[in-house]
């Protein structure tokens, strides 16, 4: 957020962030932690899509004229400075941001040793309507554990304009569990206080494995940062 006020982003993504008035973390149903936040306190959370992120970004960079260009695919750089498009083309750069996705293919172009390792949780991702889930504590951000009578979690995050985005994990091995579409009734018996939502996902949603990501280095070229995670 400090980013984003230093590049005046800021007030385009709080003006209709959702600001919710609390955290919790419910496990079995019970809630077992609280955190009052986005009031009178240090704690500030806002939950939005990444298109409104993204939105306030451009919006941003457009009034300080800067030129954004679609269908200008990036396939590589160069350590001297250079960015290489897909149509090759090569445009000169004191600084090539490499920042295409876990599974950067400018990163690999520089041939950055990179060790990746999955872990046994994968995660549905999908954005649904909240209309069922206003007021309330429905307000809240709110971190859904279960054990019984199977490992899962639902993150349920409100965002703007009425949508709501949950988090689904489960283990690898839950066939039932992390397959797409959603089993509705499997995820419906672990969180009925979900259903309502549950029930309108249909064949939306995306999957995905759980990953670290290890970079030997995470520049090259005149001034190579120190190793980090």
């Amino acid at each position: 957020q400090r980013v984003l006020q230093a590049i005046g982003a800021y007030d385009d993504m709080a003006r209709r962030a959702h600001q919710a008035p609390g955290y919790e973390t419910r496990r079995n149903g019970v809630c077992v932690s609280f955190e009052k936040i986005n009031g009178a306190n240090r704690f500030l959370l806002q939950t939005m899509t990444r298109q409104h992120l993204y939105s306030a970004i451009i919006a941003s960079a457009q009034r300080e004229g800067i030129e954004i260009v679609t269908r200008s695919m990036a396939v590589g750089a160069r350590p001297e400075g250079v960015l290489e498009l897909a149509a090759g083309r090569s445009l000169k750069a004191d600084l090539v941001i490499a920042a295409d996705g876990v599974r950067s293919t400018v990163r690999d172009s520089l041939r950055i040793p990179v060790a990746r390792h999955k872990y046994q949780d994968g995660i549905v991702r999908v954005l649904i309507d909240r209309a069922p889930f206003i007021g309330g504590d429905w307000e809240h951000v709110i971190d859904f554990w279960a054990f019984q009578p199977r490992t899962l979690r639902i993150l349920y995050a409100p965002c703007e304009d009425g949508k709501l985005y949950f988090a689904m994990m489960s283990p690898r091995d839950d066939e039932e569990a992390s397959t797409l579409p959603i089993n509705a009734a499997v995820w419906g018996s672990v969180f009925p206080m979900l259903v309502p939502a549950l029930q309108t996902i249909g064949t939306r949603g995306r999957y995905d494995v759980y990953e670290t990501t290890r970079l030997a280095r995470w520049s090259v070229g005149a001034s190579p940062s120190s190793e980090t995670q």
